[in-house]
């Protein structure tokens, strides 16, 4: 089981590694977690354990709480220069004096940018997190940053999407855009804090999310550290 477990995170990465685009999670089959469910069942976070990833193993894997089971990946729209490969590895110098975060830069975008992003189970099947408030982290950086939440009912391009093309709302995602500082600062957003880029007949449904983004919007510089990332 382990071994078939790397292989499919392999693939999902090799995957993401030739060109995903920024809307649509990762294909691929997920992993499937203790909790018996179909494929695109989601998982029922307990709302137990939070915390997604703080960086410390040093990996690209979130941490295995509370049936998540993910990877973070990078992407870009093909403008511009990542100083960062696929998948991305977490660098010296975290929030609050620890040692690891996760770090993105680069510059040269001219379409939508660049991210980093995760999936909340690998393959970017559904994951319920309704038990949660919302999205907590730690950042710093410049620019602004723009927190994208994928969701199954607005997903394209997957086995597991639900969105019906002919409402014109498939791809289009709830976001909220924060401000980054130079010093290491909490976000804490409720999940009333995204909204949609237009007017949109899908409510935002925190349970069943499928990855969460970190864009870095162009034209600007892409300047960002990330720690502690956790539902709040």
């Amino acid at each position: 089981l382990t071994l078939l477990n790397a292989t499919r995170d392999s693939a999902s990465r090799l995957i993401d590694a030739v060109g995903p685009t920024r809307q649509g999670p990762t294909t691929g089959n997920p992993v499937m977690p203790s909790q018996p469910q179909t494929v695109c069942q989601a998982f029922q976070s307990t709302g137990s354990n939070g915390l997604i990833d703080d960086f410390e193993d040093g990996n690209e894997l979130l941490l295995h709480n509370d049936g998540r089971a993910g990877a973070w990946h990078i992407g870009q729209d093909g403008t511009g220069t990542l100083d960062q490969s696929e998948p991305p590895v977490p660098t010296a110098g975290g929030a609050n004096d620890s040692n690891f975060a996760l770090r993105l830069s680069g510059s040269g975008f001219t379409n939508w940018g660049a991210n980093t992003y995760f999936e909340l189970r690998a393959g970017a099947a559904p994951y319920d997190a309704s038990a949660h408030r919302g999205l907590k982290f730690w950042a710093r950086g410049s620019g602004d940053l723009r927190i994208i939440l994928t969701q199954q009912s607005l997903a394209t391009t997957h086995t597991c999407s639900t969105c019906v093309a002919a409402s014109g709302e498939c791809g289009l995602y709830y976001s909220r855009v924060v401000a980054l500082g130079s010093l290491w600062s909490e976000y804490v957003l409720d999940w009333s804090a995204f909204l949609p880029p237009t007017t949109l007949l899908t409510p935002f449904g925190p349970n069943q999310l499928m990855k969460i983004e970190f864009e870095s919007p162009a034209p600007q510089p892409v300047d960002l550290w990330l720690d502690d990332v956790a539902f709040n």
